[in-house]
């Protein structure tokens, strides 16, 4: 009879300790998942700005527009200033390992009068 008694504590000892262990490590999984949902979204939320190109031009269009198809820069939004000088602002279709470069290289151009780089990445402002 004292065997009965002490094996069915001891099962319900064991029973109780491993619903215990069970019951933690499910919440320890849960909160880790949770966590990591909260990092990604935080990454998702994180948008890094894209280099942009504002410049200034004479009238002449047509060469520049051309010189802008070589870089594969897309016009987003034009705008004028006067009757003989316009602007527009371009973006990459691709990513531009040397915006200050691409940005000097417009300014050669003939009837631009001023090329301004938008959100240019710390690294390369320097150059």
């Amino acid at each position: 009879m004292k065997a009965i008694v002490y094996i069915s504590l001891l099962l319900l000892t064991l029973l109780f300790t491993n619903c215990t262990v069970e019951e933690s490590s499910s919440a320890v999984i849960i909160d880790d998942s949770q966590l990591e949902q909260s990092r990604t979204m935080e990454e998702e939320v994180e948008v890094k700005p894209t280099v942009s190109f504002t410049i200034i031009y004479e009238n002449g269009k047509e060469e520049l527009d051309a010189f802008l198809a070589s870089y594969e820069l897309q016009p987003n939004h034009t705008f004028d200033l006067d009757s003989d000088m316009h602007g527009i602002e371009v973006y990459p279709r691709s990513k531009l390992m040397t915006p200050v470069e691409v940005g000097k290289m417009i300014s050669m151009q003939e009837n631009v009068l001023m090329v301004r780089i938008n959100n240019v990445p710390r690294k390369d402002s320097t150059s």
